[in-house]
């Protein structure tokens, strides 16, 4: 597959975690459609032509994550607003609890201040040497946790958490599970059938090759029976009619007794133009993961995580993440150094001596050096990074 990625041929790319690289394929389609833009715009930006390009992106998704297309709504450009919308959805109330975690990304923080100036409660659940205890996490649920906001796969070191149990204990206590999937579906098997999620936010342009980002939001039956949309816009109004009729329709007006739709996760979609270039990126994208098959994915990545693994440990290298294999994903974060700064230093000499491309990444003391797999890589890419790796240290 590195033929479908221009990255391969400037540098050994171990960084898809931070952003994914497009394969040809998807911008080629970008190219194609802006080329014909230019002489059919009125033709090219229309809700017809790029309603049926969502009803595929959903039907890949769909797919992907083996959930229904009814259930997923896009969402603004990333992750973010996607969140946003879950947890405004939520009937929050002031004395309410929220749990959180101390690995997470920076999204959690400005939620869980948000929340907290409203009256909210929140929870922190500590890491212990970047692992969570599940019955740790079980025992801060209680009648008064109402939501627990968490990564599925944590973008430090790559623990993947089981969320299954956290659903059933806060559907117990008529709660909501929140999920950022953003570092965890691409590139490892999730089920939102199964892991009984109520929300599960991500953006595409991560482990899912998206040349931009959309973002994405899957709501489930629960959540739909129990929540209502946060947000009103024009793709969410009922006005009893086809857009197309209604454009026309000469007596519309906001004196008029419009009502809110009801249509599964489209409820929660409020309008806005789409950018449909992403759209059209993302497809191709989607279609290319389906067309390996993302178990398939997922044992390449397993494959070559391990050879590094084995490599890390048998040259006394330190490493971060969970060796647990039913809590690995694609991303694996060791150090070199006691100090973290020290790695991210290592990290900037493997780009500039070496052209190998991985990050630097750390949060409540847990970090160092992050390498992130995913299909497109080969054994050699991970030699590479372990023959530099032994290079430096000497």
């Amino acid at each position: 597959m590195k033929n479908e990625f221009e990255v391969f041929n400037k540098y050994t790319y171990l960084n898809w975690a931070s952003v994914g690289d497009p394969p040809y394929r998807s911008i080629k389609a970008m190219e194609d459609y802006l080329e014909n833009l230019k002489s059919r715009p009125d033709e090219l930006t229309t809700s017809n032509y790029y309603g049926s390009i969502i009803d595929d992106i959903k039907n890949n998704l769909g797919k992907l994550i083996n959930g229904k297309k009814e259930n997923i709504a896009l969402i603004g450009n990333s992750t973010t607003p996607a969140i946003q919308t879950a947890m405004n959805s939520i009937n929050l109330k002031k004395g309410d609890e929220m749990i959180v975690f101390d690995l997470d990304f920076p999204t959690v923080y400005s939620e869980s201040l948000k929340w907290k100036e409203k009256g909210v409660k929140i929870k922190v659940i500590r890491n212990k040497k970047g692992d969570y205890n599940i019955d740790d996490i079980l025992h801060e649920i209680n009648k008064e946790t109402k939501v627990i906001l968490t990564s599925s796969v944590f973008w430090v070191n790559g623990l993947m958490l089981d969320i299954k149990e956290m659903a059933d204990a806060i559907h117990e206590n008529d709660g909501f599970l929140v999920i950022d999937a953003i570092q965890h579906i691409g590139q490892s098997i999730f089920d939102a059938s199964k892991n009984k999620a109520d929300f599960v936010a991500f953006g595409t342009q991560k482990w899912l090759l998206s040349p931009f980002s959309v973002g994405v939001l899957y709501i489930s039956d629960r959540a739909l029976k129990l929540t209502n949309p946060p947000n009103y816009g024009y793709l969410n109004l009922d006005v009893g009619m086809s857009w197309d009729e209604f454009w026309g329709y000469a007596n519309k007006s906001p004196a008029n007794e419009y009502k809110l739709k009801r249509e599964g996760a489209k409820s929660y979609e409020t309008g806005g133009f789409f950018s449909i270039p992403s759209l059209i990126g993302l497809r191709e994208s989607l279609k290319l993961i389906n067309d390996i098959g993302v178990e398939n994915i997922n044992t390449h990545i397993l494959k070559l995580r391990k050879i590094l693994v084995e490599h890390l440990i048998e040259n006394g290298i330190e490493i971060v993440s969970p060796l647990d294999d039913k809590k690995a994903s694609g991303i694996l974060t060791f150090k070199l150094y006691p100090n973290i700064y020290d790695n991210y230093k290592v990290v900037d000499e493997l780009y500039r001596k070496f052209f190998i491309k991985v990050s630097g990444r750390a949060s409540a003391g847990i970090g160092g050096i992050r390498v992130s797999i995913h299909f497109p890589n080969e054994e050699n890419d991970v030699y590479k990074l372990i023959q530099a790796l032994k290079s430096i240290k000497t």
